[in-house]
């Protein structure tokens, strides 16, 4: 990426995780920005999502996810590591804030991100072998197995983290 003139912010989300070296596009991107500018990026630390009560299903839900990640070569806590990633790009170390949806059965959202993210990764599963039953292969079927889980515990349960990194340049 190559810009005429210094730019007042670089943001990204979900983009570090994927790529081979997120020191060097740090450190590239940071030369975009001029001096007093930011820089700041969000990332999911997946190792967070939970239910309170733990539910069977829920935590299963979140192990598929991690394992998935982990078997693609990617590490599913990975927004943890953005302060050492920013120093290493010659950033100051970043200040950060954790964010993510909370609730219980009736916060139907929570739960279709929920399917919606381990329908997205069923293809990938499926190469690396990783689907051992159906379980998570009926969407319809999953939201309502998620949500009657959540509602007999009277529990909520949170999604992965999004951790936000920022630093000045």
């Amino acid at each position: 990426l190559t810009l005429d003139e210094a730019v007042d912010a670089v943001i990204g989300r979900l983009i570090l995780m994927h790529l081979p070296d997120p020191v060097a596009t740090l450190r590239q991107l940071a030369g975009l920005v001029r001096p007093g500018g930011f820089i700041a990026f969000s990332e999911f630390d997946m190792t967070g999502a939970r239910g309170v009560p733990d539910g069977a299903l829920w935590l299963a839900a979140r192990d598929t996810i991690i394992e998935t990640f982990t078997a693609m070569g990617l590490d599913p806590a990975f927004a943890a590591t953005m302060p050492t990633l920013f120093r290493q790009a010659g950033l100051s170390t970043p200040q950060m804030v954790l964010g993510g949806p909370i609730g219980g059965a009736e916060h139907t959202e929570l739960i279709a991100f929920v399917v919606d993210t381990l329908a997205s990764l069923l293809p990938a599963r499926e190469k690396l072998g990783l689907v051992t039953d159906d379980v998570f292969a009926d969407s319809d079927a999953l939201q309502t197995r998620l949500r009657e889980e959540l509602f007999a515990a009277g529990g909520v349960a949170t999604t992965p983290a999004m951790i936000t990194a920022w630093s000045r340049v």
